[in-house]
């Protein structure tokens, strides 16, 4: 294990400005820096606010890519809204759950092809797990997401248990 000290200020983040997930406030890079068409090579934790923020994968991805990114936002709830979405049909799925493992209670569950999913997800924990997985064959350009907080009595979702967005929370 290697283990440094760093002042009680520090932020950690990415701090390569050309990364898709660069973070503006960090000042210690933490590894999780990505390009257009690439996993993260750590699960990036993405501190939200109440401004609308962007998770953006898209330019292409790989076959067998299997990608993670834990949207946190404390004591207030998480709500995401996808913007784009070009996923192979029924073999490339994005996975939504209600905290930060895939052992969480699941938000939306095999999201995928060339359509905008419709609504606005939330994860009540104040923490969303999403994960992206691709098989070995065919590759879409991707997804893009915005994402904010928002006071835990407001999260959004659907409540149509036979839907595929169902949301329990």
């Amino acid at each position: 294990a290697e283990y440094w000290c760093v002042p009680r200020e520090s932020v950690f983040g990415c701090t390569n400005s050309s990364a898709l997930n660069y973070s503006p406030v960090a000042t210690v890079d933490d590894g999780s820096c990505y390009a257009q068409g690439a996993c993260p090579p750590i699960t990036p934790h993405l501190q939200a606010t109440s401004e609308h923020a962007l998770l953006e994968f898209t330019g292409g991805y790989h076959n067998n890519d299997l990608c993670q990114w834990d949207i946190q936002c404390g004591d207030k709830a998480v709500a995401l809204r996808f913007t784009s979405m070009d996923t192979e049909s029924d073999y490339d799925f994005i996975r939504l759950y209600n905290g930060g493992s895939d052992g969480a209670p699941q938000i939306a569950r095999n999201v995928f092809g060339n359509t905008v999913p419709p609504g606005t997800f939330g994860a009540a924990a104040g923490e969303m797990l999403v994960v992206f997985s691709a098989n070995p064959l065919y590759v879409g350009d991707g997804f893009a997401a915005e994402y904010w907080c928002v006071p835990r009595e407001s999260v959004f979702g659907c409540t149509n248990s036979s839907a595929l967005n169902y949301s329990p929370v």
